[in-house]
C-alpha cells in the first residue's frame, strides 16, 4: 500500500527565514476558537505531530490532494495520526489508527505542476478521535475532542529531573536543535517544553506517540525521563555535558 503522504524535505529547500518555527510566539489557542470538532485525518505509518512543532509533508496521492483542496477551502486544519504497529503493510481500506493524534494548521502550501504539493504544518493541539464519520469523500473524517495540558506544580520532581538531563543530550541524539532551544525558552508551559525537547531528538515514532498520548504533564515528564535515560544509556556520548545550557531553574 503506497504512502498517501510522505514527510518531506521541502523545508530544507525553502528560505528558512520564511519558515514558521516553534518559537514564533503564536497564540495556538486563537487558531482553534472556531474549530468545529470535525477533522480530516492524515494517517501516517511513522510520523507524529506534537503541539508547537513544524512538520513538512509531501502530498501526492489523489485522495489526499482532494483532502488538501477541501482543507484549504475551509479552516486549514488537518489531523496527523499514526497507524497502529503492524498495519502499515496491510491492504485495509480503513487501517486501524491510534486514538490520539496531532492537530496541525497548514502554514504554507507549494503546488507543483503535476498536482502534487509540499506543505508545512504547525502543530496546535493533541486530539482524541471520538468517532469516524461516514462521508462520501475519498479520505477519512472524524469527530474529535481537543486535549489541552493541565496545570502542574512548578516543583514537580519529574520536571526537575527532566530539565537536569537536557545538558547531557549528545549531538548524536539530536534531530532538530532549534526545537531543543525553543523548548528550553518556554518558561510558563512545562508541557510544551517536554514536547519540544523530545521532538528535537532522534526518537522512534512509537516513542513520540507515547509522549503525544500522555496528556497529564507530570506523567509526560516522567515518561520523557524514562525514554531519555534509556537513550542516554544506549547512545554513544563523545562530548562533554553542555554547561552553557539553562539548568533546573529554567522555570
Amino acid at each position: 500500500m503506497p504512502l498517501a503522504v510522505q514527510p518531506s524535505d521541502a523545508a530544507s529547500t525553502q528560505d528558512e527565514a520564511l519558515m514558521p518555527t516553534a518559537g514564533d510566539g503564536l497564540d495556538l489557542g486563537s487558531e482553534l476558537t472556531e474549530f468545529s470538532g470535525q477533522l480530516a485525518l492524515f494517517p501516517l505509518p511513522s510520523t507524529v505531530l506534537l503541539p508547537r512543532t513544524i512538520l513538512p509533508l509531501h502530498v501526492f496521492e489523489p485522495r489526499y490532494r482532494r483532502m488538501l483542496d477541501d482543507v484549504m477551502a475551509g479552516d486549514g486544519l488537518i489531523g496527523v495520526i499514526l497507524l497502529k504497529p503492524g498495519e502499515q503493510g496491510q491492504t485495509f481500506q480503513q487501517p486501524p489508527l491510534h486514538s490520539i493524534g496531532g492537530l496541525g494548521k497548514v502554514m504554507d502550501v507549494t503546488r507543483l505542476p503535476d498536482g502534487r504539493s509540499n506543505l508545512i504544518l504547525l502543530g496546535l493541539s493533541r486530539f482524541e478521535v471520538r468517532e469516524e464519520i461516514e462521508v462520501d469523500r475519498p479520505y477519512r473524517l472524524a469527530r474529535v475532542d481537543l486535549l489541552q495540558d493541565g496545570a502542574v506544580s512548578p516543583g514537580c520532581p519529574a520536571l526537575k529531573r527532566f530539565r537536569s538531563l537536557i545538558g547531557a543530550i549528545p549531538d548524536s541524539l539530536l534531530r532538530d536543535v532549534r526545537n531543543l532551544f525553543h523548548g528550553m525558552a518556554i518558561k510558563e508551559q512545562p508541557g510544551a517544553m517536554v514536547d519540544l525537547v523530545m521532538d528535537s531528538l532522534a526518537l522512534s515514532a512509537s516513542e513520540l506517540q507515547e509522549i503525544l498520548s500522555t496528556v497529564d504533564v507530570a506523567e509526560r515528564a516522567e515518561l520523557a525521563v524514562k525514554i531519555l535515560l534509556h537513550r542516554l544509556q544506549t547512545t554513544p556520548q563523545n562530548q562533554p555535558a553542555r554547561d552553557w545550557l539553562p539548568g533546573p531553574n529554567l522555570n
